[in-house]
């Protein structure tokens, strides 16, 4: 079994790598790249395994936990179905550019998933970082590589600020474990400048309020099926390096959790609060995974607040990520859905949202089920009211999407690619329970509880009502630019005064006149005059440098006449 795992635990990775180097000289495997992700569900009966590589990067360890169990199926159902996707979607020609970049951003997801060492978790979310670039940048607009170097200084920063926090640690650890990652943070004398370096480094990839500027900037920008991938799994990245990294269970760190809570219930607002006013679909479902993100920092931050409630918040925590990659992924290629396939998309597109927005037996509702189920006490008073807000606004937001995505026109059967959006449906309505019933089935309880119900359509109807009078009775709608921050911040150059320009003469007939050639049919013995223009010819090589510069002749400049002699 052993020898086995090692050899998994190398081989499952490496497939992308190699796929991707084939995908320029061999596209007859390209039918078969998009189902290379399903080749991750060979790990999960890896649970509970860690295998030591000391001849890999500084002695690599991988393995699988309950955390990682939980992501490799989220991963390999949305990466699988927006690959499928991508195969319907993308042009033929440029397929072989687009899965080299998919293929390469799957590794380093799926490394970070399974890798629990320092250096091989830095390398692999690196990988994923800078990999996801070329899948921003896919359609090569100039709105497209804006959105580029937005998301590659935002990414910058928080590779910046991780791996300070990284030397912080590892300037006394070395390259430690991640399952002792909590006590080794707690341990070091820096532990809270490092705690605050690995909460804002790994915020960036969740998109906080402040730091998540490139997210309504990439999503819109991207091929649906990478929009898929960048909000359903991508974005969880953070949340792993959070749960691998922080200090969570330990005692002494109350106030950085009370910042993350704080910061993540202020991201769930304003996700909502901007969403609303943006006119395209795939901007407003990047605006709510702004939001939803906010949630699960908002449980991180409560598990860090509250070391005795840490393991079960974190369990709510994935929860939350599994649920809202599936649903959200549903939603991106739902949009694909509504445009080929208007029909399917009227009578299926409303589950994921709703789901997405908390409806009783949907996944939503068990997830807001379970984070209620584990408030400790002395936060339950004003965290349940806030969850039951964001549910609300959830569903205002959500309602604008289907506004701006439902099909207008009639439709006659499916025309695209409806597959792959089926399967993804079908696990967002159905993966989280099964997971939750196998590790926690007293929130399946809980979430089945006829007292319960109530209580959770409440904020759907009233989002929900409340969304339709907006609609038909405001005057005008609000509206935010995309990227809201990055426009602030952006100054138009500034408007200069025009450049004094020097104007040179036409040298034509000065040189004619000093070589002695005819000008206008007549010749200049005139050997006086021939000296002085002598002297302009010198200036002769500067005549390029003026064409180049722009530089014209002024009124003033006269050119010289030459009379007969």
């Amino acid at each position: 079994m052993t020898a086995l795992a090692t050899c998994l635990l190398l081989i499952v990775p490496l497939l992308p790598v190699l796929a991707g180097v084939l995908v320029f000289h061999v596209p007859r495997i390209l039918p078969l790249v998009p189902w290379l992700p399903l080749s991750a569900l060979l790990l999960i009966p890896l649970h509970g395994t860690i295998i030591d590589y000391p001849w890999l990067l500084l002695g690599s360890r991988v393995g699988v936990d309950t955390t990682g169990v939980a992501l490799l199926l989220l991963g390999s159902v949305v990466w699988t179905a927006a690959g499928c996707h991508a195969r319907r979607t993308i042009a033929a020609a440029e397929q072989p550019r687009f899965f080299f970049f998919w293929l390469a951003t799957w590794c380093g997801n799926l490394c970070v998933f399974i890798t629990f060492d320092a250096a091989s978790f830095y390398a692999a979310y690196a990988m994923t970082t800078f990999a996801a670039w070329g899948l921003v940048v896919h359609n090569r607009r100039p709105e497209d590589y804006r959105a580029g170097r937005v998301y590659i200084v935002m990414a910058l920063l928080g590779e910046g600020l991780l791996i300070a926090g990284l030397l912080l640690i590892g300037s006394g650890a070395g390259n430690f474990a991640l399952e002792s990652a909590a006590a080794t943070v707690a341990g070091i004398p820096a532990s809270g400048p490092a705690t605050y370096l690995l909460l804002g480094g790994f915020a960036v990839k969740m998109g906080l309020v402040g730091l998540h500027m490139w997210l309504p900037l990439a999503h819109p920008c991207a091929p649906v099926p990478a929009s898929a991938v960048l909000s359903g799994v991508i974005l969880k990245a953070g949340l792993v390096g959070w749960i691998r990294f922080l200090p969570l269970g330990e005692d002494g760190f109350a106030t950085a959790g009370t910042v993350l809570l704080s910061v993540g219930l202020v991201t769930a607002a304003y996700g909502v609060a901007v969403g609303v006013g943006q006119q395209r679909a795939k901007v407003v479902l990047a605006y709510s995974s702004m939001s939803q993100m906010g949630l699960a920092a908002a449980a991180v931050g409560l598990a860090l607040a509250v070391p005795p409630a840490a393991p079960a918040l974190v369990a709510v925590a994935v929860l939350l990520a599994v649920h809202h990659g599936l649903a959200k992924s549903a939603l991106f290629i739902g949009i694909d859905l509504a445009a080929r396939s208007p029909r399917l998309a009227r009578r299926l597109l409303w589950l994921p949202a709703a789901s997405l927005a908390g409806l009783p037996l949907t996944s939503g509702a068990l997830a807001k089920t379970a984070f209620k189920s584990e408030m400790p006490p002395g936060f339950a008073t004003w965290l349940e009211p806030a969850l039951f807000a964001a549910s609300v606004l959830t569903t205002g937001l959500l309602a604008r999407y289907l506004w701006l995505v439902w099909p207008r026109r009639g439709g006659s059967g499916a025309s695209g690619p409806v597959a792959p959006w089926l399967a993804l449906l079908a696990a967002s309505l159905s993966l989280p329970w099964l997971l939750v019933w196998l590790v926690r089935p007293d929130w399946v309880a809980a979430a089945l509880d006829l007292h319960y119900l109530p209580d959770a359509l409440l904020p759907v109807v009233l989002g929900s009502v409340a969304a339709v009078i907006a609609a038909r009775y405001l005057p005008w709608t609000p509206r935010f630019p995309e990227g809201d921050v990055v426009v602030l911040l952006h100054r138009p150059r500034r408007r200069t005064l025009p450049m004094p320009r020097l104007r040179l003469p036409d040298w034509t007939p000065l040189l004619a006149l000093a070589e002695d050639r005819p000008v206008a049919g007549q010749r200049c013995p005139d050997v006086v005059a021939g000296r002085a223009v002598r002297a302009a010819v010198r200036l002769r090589p500067l005549t390029p440098l003026a064409a180049a510069a722009g530089l014209t002749k002024p009124a003033f400049v006269t050119t010289p006449t030459v009379t007969p002699s």
